[in-house]
């Protein structure tokens, strides 16, 4: 807007002296224009050390090897052995080795680890398997059993429940649990755990 009258216009020329303190004070209303703040440095305020006040982080992970050499010292000093295991998914990485669970090293952190005495490895407890996948008919179980199983079959239980379960000709064809012990093949074709023993008389 033009104001063309000089009364006015002097009305509206407010000082810069004036409207730069105002401005400032707008801008950060919570830091008043005090002589502390004016002179306050980085030196008045508290530094932190690197890492310091943060949690400490995951320990590290295995080391990946191609040979048994790889993995000298590459396990926890109270392991009774070092070696370069394949497991399932992934490359190679040095693990414990043992006989029974009392040979695997303990962890600072986290569960202990338990002996895989098929394999004579140290690992993390596993959750256990999913249940078999509840069908109406073998077109159910598609991809419903193991990767190692030879076939899956819609198999009705001793309770009458209709679930899927994997299909062989001998054990061999059964597949392998990561942990416990191996199934075994039925008479009827379909592949089961062991029973377990029968409780000791009393």
């Amino acid at each position: 807007m033009l104001l063309r009258n000089p009364t006015a216009a002097a009305r509206y020329a407010v000082p810069l002296t004036f409207t730069l303190p105002v401005l400032l004070a707008c801008a950060v209303p919570d830091a008043p224009l005090t002589a502390a703040n004016e002179h306050s440095t980085a030196e008045d305020q508290p530094l932190e050390g690197p890492g310091e006040g943060q949690p400490p982080g995951p320990p590290p992970g295995p080391r990946s090897c191609a040979a048994e050499e790889d993995c000298s010292d590459a396990c926890p000093p109270d392991a009774k052995g070092c070696t370069c295991h394949q497991p399932p998914h992934g490359a190679k990485i040095c693990v414990p080795t043992c006989a029974d669970d009392g040979d695997c090293p303990s962890l600072p952190h986290g569960p202990p680890l338990k002996c895989i005495t098929a394999e004579g490895i140290c690992a993390p407890p596993q959750p256990p398997p999913p249940p078999p996948k509840p069908c109406s008919t073998t077109a159910d179980c598609v991809d419903a059993c193991p990767p190692g199983a030879k076939g899956c079959t819609c198999h009705v239980t001793p309770h009458d429940e209709k679930l899927c379960v994997p299909t062989c000709d001998a054990d061999a064809d059964c597949p392998a649990p990561p942990h416990g012990p191996p199934m075994t093949c039925l008479e009827g074709g379909i592949c089961a755990p062991p029973h377990p023993p029968p409780p000791p008389e009393g």
